[in-house]
């Protein structure tokens, strides 16, 4: 029976609202608007009165004469005077907003994910936004101990960068023969790699693997100049938050949980997979655990870079938010450049990145 052997490698424990025209809208439309009318009694008494001539007796036979006195009509009342409508002069002054208050205003509104067209290609991908917050993570300069880190807003790649991605930077499928020809962007361009670049586990679809943190930091820089947006890789604090979905650390012995979420070494066949193919997290982000490790900005006193997630070639109990680990020789000892290729890492085929954005 052949024996799956492990890649020799070390790893570490890694609100529109709507608001119609006010806050409140009092509908009134189909309400009534009632007159009370004050009705108005004058009461008259009228009193009868016989006149008789003195010395005399009324005459027999004959009716009195009763002279009423006649009701005097009612005073006409004058129209209530119509008292000119005043404008209702506000207590407190209103201050208007300011530019910055309209611009922060404007951004919390447009704070929503977007999907990103690479100029000149017909390539596309999507990014998601993830809120701000803090953090309390590893302390990656003090074992056992921990620290809190602000988070602000930012936008992430829903997946890890593709080949699909990637090539049109390596290749430089966004410039035209004669550029080509004429060395454009050449030294800033990664070289060619030796091989099939994916290692035969997939292309179209499939994580861009191998690179190093100088030529991922490079596509981040090729890629802000192409869209006009600032596009970096997250710092490891940014990557872990995002990660948990602003939630507990995701925990590495809930196999159950892992297997739905992450391409892992007991579910992989010691290969990638096409991004997206595992469920997302509470912020729809996929693959933030396993495929491939991810690169970071690290946090630690160095500032050495690190992968963050874990990957295909990593055990199930192995892989959880907090996992990290920094390169080391093993991960490029067979490439025989004298020094060795500041783009590709040969024997580090568990590696790739994904980009955040900050405008």
């Amino acid at each position: 029976m052949i024996q799956r052997k492990r890649m020799n490698i070390s790893s570490q424990t890694f609100f529109r609202r709507s608001i119609t025209q006010g806050v409140f809208s009092l509908d009134i439309s189909g309400g009534r608007a009632v007159r009370v009318a004050a009705l108005l009694s004058f009461p008259c008494v009228l009193l009868p009165g016989v006149m008789l001539q003195a010395g005399t007796s009324a005459p027999k036979n004959k009716i009195p004469i009763v002279k009423t006195a006649k009701p005097k009509a009612p005073p006409k009342s004058k129209p209530a005077a119509t008292k000119p409508a005043t404008s209702i002069t506000p207590t407190t002054a209103v201050t208007p907003a300011t530019e910055k208050e309209k611009a922060a205003a404007a951004k919390v509104r447009e704070f929503s994910g977007f999907e990103q067209a690479i100029p000149g290609t017909l390539v596309k991908f999507e990014m998601k936004p993830v809120p701000g917050g803090r953090l309390k993570m590893a302390d990656p300069d003090k074992p056992g101990a921990t620290r809190e880190v602000e988070i602000k807003p930012f936008w992430m790649g829903k997946t890890e960068v593709t080949w699909d991605e990637f090539d049109i930077y390596v290749f430089r499928f966004d410039l035209t023969e004669e550029q080509k020809a004429a060395g454009v962007d050449a030294a800033s361009r990664p070289s060619k790699p030796y091989g099939a670049p994916d290692r035969g586990f997939g292309h179209q679809g499939y994580p861009a693997l191998a690179m190093t943190y100088s030529s991922a930091e490079g596509y981040c820089k090729w890629l802000s100049q192409k869209t006009g947006r600032k596009y970096r890789l997250p710092t490891e604090a940014e990557w872990e938050w995002a990660a948990r979905a602003g939630g507990e650390p995701v925990p590495g012995n809930d196999k159950a949980l892992l297997d739905k979420v992450s391409w892992n070494w007991d579910n992989a066949n010691d290969k990638t997979h096409p991004v997206g193919s595992k469920a997302p997290n509470a912020w729809g982000l996929h693959d933030l655990l396993g495929n491939v490790a991810e690169w970071c900005a690290g946090m630690s006193a160095d500032k050495a870079p690190v992968v963050r997630g874990g990957s295909f070639n990593d055990e199930a109990n192995k892989i959880h938010s907090g996992q990290r680990a920094t390169q080391t020789p093993a991960w490029n000892i067979t490439d025989p450049q004298n020094p060795k290729s500041k783009w590709w890492l040969a024997n580090a085929p568990f590696v790739g990145f994904r980009v955040v954005c900050d405008e």
